[in-house]
């Protein structure tokens, strides 16, 4: 995935950003006799692995081993961050609250039958749903071209709408908020450049109380409204950094694969490999079901079957 460098301004929280490549890969270890065993492994450099994007589980495992390396090189440094567990429960979700990055949640389950055993997981990325409130940014993000003024005005109006339909909820002023969320989207549409929205960005408070002046002075509406912003920003700022992230999933069940919707097979792994755009909408499934024979169960029903068979044969041929 190729590089990105740009200066990006989401107010007030993202300011020249430099995009960079993180790889992700988590490996997961479905055992017929043991708990299941999954390790995640990110491999970037600092700002990408101690950013919240996309962080690692910590709840409902047990065994848990966890490492940080460092390698170095003439140019820069690139961080290894690896944690290794095993699952107490058949299940976990990572959907902390409050938490903006990337939640997941897994899943397995074993069916033991006289003949065979049945194996099922499931790893469901959850889409962060953002082509609806923020269209232009999905379309950016999809096309590699994050460094276009187009979508910032749409997404900070809709930040801000966002933003003054939670304090309108509660609100006992008297005010026409819907005609101050139209304001806010006509006077941002005629910002042109990152210095605008810089300038926005320095002055928060004071863009919002003259943007205001013919509705309301209310210095609590404003400083709400200012926090509120804030909320939405950071949130966003989650899918962003996302940008370059890529994810490579292992997947190893026991016995022979009999369903599932992986892009490939490798050495007997079930493999999946995606980007960003594929959660910026709907979630990501991935699922796989593999089948483990019980041969002597088979061999006696066999041996039962012939040795009916040859029952009936001899004593029809004696009856005959």
């Amino acid at each position: 995935m190729k590089k990105i460098n740009f200066n990006l301004i989401i107010l007030p929280i993202i300011a020249n950003i430099c995009i960079s490549c993180v790889e992700n890969i988590i490996t997961i270890n479905v055992s017929p006799n043991k708990l299941t065993n999954i390790i995640f492994l990110s491999e970037g450099d600092s700002s990408d692995i101690f950013n919240l994007d996309y962080i690692h589980p910590l709840n409902k495992i047990e065994k848990i081993k966890y490492y940080l390396k460092i390698k170095h090189t003439r140019t820069d440094s690139t961080y290894i961050k690896k944690t290794d567990f095993f699952l107490i429960d058949s299940s976990f979700i990572l959907n902390e609250k409050n938490y903006n990055g990337l939640t997941y949640s897994y899943s397995d389950s074993k069916s033991d039958g006289y003949f065979s055993t049945i194996y099922k997981a499931k790893l469901i990325f959850h889409g962060k749903k953002i082509d609806v409130d923020y269209p232009k940014l999905n379309e950016a993000i999809i096309k590699d071209n994050l460094d276009s003024l187009s979508w910032l005005s749409e997404a900070v109006a809709k930040n801000i709408e966002k933003s003054i339909l939670d304090i309108s909820i509660d609100s006992k002023l008297d005010i026409d908020f819907i005609r101050i969320s139209n304001h806010f989207k006509n006077s941002l549409s005629r910002l042109k450049t990152y210095e605008d929205y810089l300038n926005i960005k320095k002055n928060r408070v004071e863009f919002i109380t003259d943007i205001l002046q013919p509705f309301t002075n209310d210095k609590v509406f404003i400083d709400q409204l200012s926090q509120n912003m804030i909320v939405y920003e950071e949130r966003l700022k989650q899918v962003i950094e996302l940008n370059d992230d890529s994810f490579l999933i292992k997947l190893n069940m026991p016995g022979r694969p009999t369903n599932d919707n992986s892009h490939k097979y490798e050495n007997r792994s079930m493999l999946w490999s995606f980007g960003v755009d594929s959660i910026l909408s709907d979630d990501y499934i991935i699922f796989g079901e593999s089948v483990v024979y019980k041969i002597k169960n088979i061999q006696y029903l066999l041996f039962a079957l012939i040795f009916s068979v040859s029952i009936s044969i001899i004593i029809y041929i004696r009856l005959k």
